[in-house]
């Protein structure tokens, strides 16, 4: 069995399933309006009020995930299967996986030039009201209440559920042993009309006081600017810090390791992405939700 590897299991990705996000390109100064005008009744031969329009603009500048690992170039050159192929195929993994986590969860603030904030961070949830389907339908009308009172109609909308959500949705019935929510399946479907993102995310997962949340959010209120792919640099003449928490600056006590000198081999995997709401009433969301527990 030397060319069967077990890859280590990781949750299915977020931002590459979610149908009509808004591409972007980076660094690109986008208007936006923020209040709109008013018009008003006017008699005859009175003059006509002014009104007042508000305006900001959105810039998505670059930022990037990566991580770096070394093996040895015995490692590299006598395994089977390749050692570098599969350490390049789970970093490119790795990389997916922190990003679509901090893209849901409301715990990511973000940081200005480094990453961005998730798209739930800074918008108030709504408590999840129980386990039933009785509550699963209130559950909805509230999130659904909020787009309305926000004016904003459900084209667009797209449903993001752990996958452990979804599944339980999947196997509810009703009293005359019908299933309740016929279009929904652990691996997505529809909801409510709308199209249903499943992922076992630790952003949806969420372990703090937030549980488990159900996002609604507006694909194309969501602006994404992404590279598109995980890019991958291998190198044997580097000099690494062998630390997960390099020193930033570098010092004098600062221990670099030379990769040519140790026989050593430098993978790098980098992905450079971005998002934002175009504004918050774009993302709806519920915490502590444990329908059909």
């Amino acid at each position: 069995m030397v060319n069967d590897f077990v890859d280590f299991l990781r949750p299915q990705t977020i931002i590459g399933r979610i149908p009509g996000l808004r591409q972007v390109p980076f660094d690109i100064r986008m208007a936006r309006q923020t209040a709109g005008a008013t018009a008003q009744w006017v008699g005859e031969g009175a003059p006509k009020p002014l009104s007042r329009q508000a305006f900001d603009a959105i810039t998505l500048g670059h930022t990037k995930l990566a991580v770096i690992t070394a093996i040895t170039e015995e490692l590299a050159r006598f395994s089977s299967p390749s050692a570098e192929a599969i350490i390049r195929g789970d970093l490119a993994k790795a990389v997916v996986e922190v990003m679509d986590s901090d893209f849901v969860d409301p715990d990511n603030a973000g940081s200005a030039n480094v990453k961005p904030a998730s798209i739930t961070n800074g918008v108030a949830a709504a408590g999840s009201g129980g386990t039933t389907e009785a509550n699963v339908r209130t559950d909805v009308n509230t999130i659904f209440g909020e787009w309305i009172t926000n004016n904003k109609g459900v084209v667009g909308g797209v449903w993001i559920l752990p996958t452990v959500v979804a599944m339980r949705l999947s196997t509810m019935v009703n009293s005359l042993g019908q299933m309740s929510f016929p279009g929904i399946s652990a691996e997505g479907g529809t909801f409510f009309g709308l199209p249903v993102v499943t992922s076992q995310s630790n952003g949806l997962l969420n372990t703090s006081a937030n549980g488990k949340i159900v996002i609604l959010a507006n694909a194309p209120e969501i602006l994404l600017a992404d590279d598109g792919q995980v890019s991958i640099d291998v190198s044997r003449e580097a000099s690494l810090q062998m630390d997960d928490a390099p020193t930033n600056p570098v010092t004098a006590s600062t221990v670099l390791v030379s990769l040519w000198q140790h026989n050593m081999l430098g993978i790098k995997a980098e992905r450079f992405v971005n998002w934002t709401k175009a504004r918050s009433t774009s993302v709806s969301w519920l915490n502590s939700v444990n329908w059909g527990e």
